[in-house]
């Protein structure tokens, strides 16, 4: 239903920081992604947050967490943001990748460690490197998703 010529895949629970808007607007790039905070002071977290903003960095794959943006043209050039049950944004991230270039945007946005925080914070990193490793094999995403669902009930 988004009409603009820039379209913003945001995590409900991501806050955004003044001068996002002003960043997203001045970038010359057909996507990207911005810098993350986890808001947590857990020193793991912290470091979880300078590992996904370096792998971004390197590699030009964001998570959904990273707030992930993208010019109308180029979404429509690659099919859309796929439906997927989960990984839907390595999905996109991995085909936008392969036609456009990449950027990574300040200030960074703010996401919940809550679910990181509630799970265990080893815990969750252990199993969120596990998914992403089965997804990456071809894992179905539908089976991950319910896998990630249970992990967070058991």
């Amino acid at each position: 239903a988004a009409r603009g010529s820039v379209l913003w895949y945001l995590h409900a629970d991501t806050g955004v920081p003044s001068g996002a808007l002003a960043a997203l607007r001045a970038s010359t790039a057909p996507w990207g992604c911005f810098a993350v905070a986890l808001d947590s002071h857990d020193p793991r977290l912290r470091c979880t947050a300078f590992v996904m903003n370096a792998r971004a960095r390197l590699t030009g794959s964001a998570t959904g967490d990273m707030a992930i943006w993208a010019r109308r043209t180029l979404v429509d050039a690659i099919g859309g943001w796929p439906a997927l049950a989960a990984f839907e944004d390595l999905a996109f991230t991995d085909r936008a990748r392969a036609h456009a270039r990449f950027e990574v945007l300040g200030p960074p946005v703010t996401t919940s460690a809550r679910r990181w925080e509630a799970r265990g914070v080893t815990r969750t990193m252990v199993e969120m490197l596990a998914l992403r490793g089965a997804y990456r094999a071809g894992v179905d995403p539908a089976r991950l998703a319910r896998l990630y669902e249970a992990g967070a009930r058991g």
